[in-house]
């Protein structure tokens, strides 16, 4: 079974959440520039703490591995790409949306998102698993994005346009993150 039948698997057999995430009425507001700007900021603080997370699990996977060919090869590539999103959502949150860096260096995760991410870093132990766990969210994202983009309705004058939209549904490492599955 190939790697996008396993996702449409996992797809289909959640249909309900899935349904969920890709028609979520915030999402839809973001298109029609009626979403709240405090709604989007708690959207882009939550997706920093996932990424900032992220840079936390490839340090936890990396630290328990002893194949130094691994370590030594796609550790660091892995690591940087992950700090590099990272940082880039930082700059979103300060530059983007005006959110002063201590703030963001000092957000706590609410209790929904934090078993989330717990659930995700007790599951450390090959980055295939990571993967797994988010590619329905990538998948999402770009199916959403991709939405937006192309609907003639959407307001291309908004901070969730310029933010959100157009730069998730143009990168270029989502889109071959997607094509890989």
């Amino acid at each position: 079974m190939g790697q996008l039948n396993i996702l449409n698997l996992i797809i289909n057999n959640n249909r309900d959440l899935w349904d969920q995430l890709v028609g979520h009425l915030f999402c839809s507001r973001m298109g029609n520039r009626t979403a709240r700007v405090e709604g989007f900021k708690d959207f882009a603080t939550n997706e920093l703490l996932f990424l900032h997370n992220e840079v936390c699990y490839h340090l936890g996977l990396y630290s328990k591995m002893d194949d130094w060919d691994v370590l030594s090869t796609k550790a660091p590539a892995a690591l940087m790409d992950a700090v590099n999103l990272a940082d880039q959502q930082l700059q979103v949150c300060i530059q983007g949306l005006g959110i002063p860096k201590a703030t963001l260096l000092s957000i706590v995760p609410k209790p929904p998102v934090k078993a989330y991410m717990d659930w995700v870093n007790d599951l450390i132990s090959t980055e295939d698993c990571l993967l797994a766990l988010m590619a329905p969210c990538f998948l999402g994202y770009a199916k959403i994005t991709t939405k937006l983009l192309n609907d003639p309705l959407t307001k291309k004058d908004t901070i969730f346009y310029k933010l959100w939209i157009e730069p998730t549904a143009g990168d270029p490492g989502l889109d071959k993150f997607v094509q890989g599955y």
